[in-house]
């Protein structure tokens, strides 16, 4: 183990065993601030389907291109790059807003903690997205609906 690498495993033991912040350096990545910040005091408030989107959205799409990236590093071009990937990798406009939303939660609440003095994502825009396809329901079909949840037209 590198001394840089042990010395972020004493910090994260740390702060487990005392609470105590580490200091917003170099040293707090932001997969870090996310689990032991972020996620510790927001997922009370989360619904459990909330907290495993929110769990798989991470992991999927961000954890392994950003969380290892200290605080202090990121910028727009870094974040912008990053979302500006993921319609290239043919992944939805949902999943894309859906990465953008919680990415930039993590970064206000950074600065509403002081880890940040400005929030890296502020400017971050949206990119195009490849259109979705999305089922139709034909007129015949819905005429012979029966499900529950439906008024269906009797012909």
């Amino acid at each position: 183990m590198t001394k840089s690498a042990a010395e972020d495993k004493l910090q994260q033991s740390i702060f487990k065993e005392t609470g105590q912040a580490m200091s917003a350096t170099d040293k707090v990545t932001l997969a870090w601030f996310r689990e032991n910040r972020f996620r510790a005091m927001r997922q009370s408030r989360w619904e459990a389907s909330s907290q495993d989107r929110f769990l798989c959205d991470w992991s999927n799409y961000s954890k392994a291109k950003l969380g290892d990236v200290p605080l202090a590093k990121f910028d727009k071009f870094i974040l912008q790059t990053h979302f500006n990937e993921l319609p290239a990798a043919n992944y939805s406009e949902r999943v894309v807003k859906r990465s953008k939303t919680l990415v930039s939660s993590v970064f206000i609440e950074a600065v509403d903690m002081g880890f940040l003095v400005s929030n890296p994502m502020a400017k971050v825009e949206l990119p195009k997205c490849k259109a979705t396809p999305k089922p139709v329901i034909s007129v015949e079909d819905a005429r012979g609906c029966t499900t529950p949840f439906h008024h269906c037209a009797t012909a």
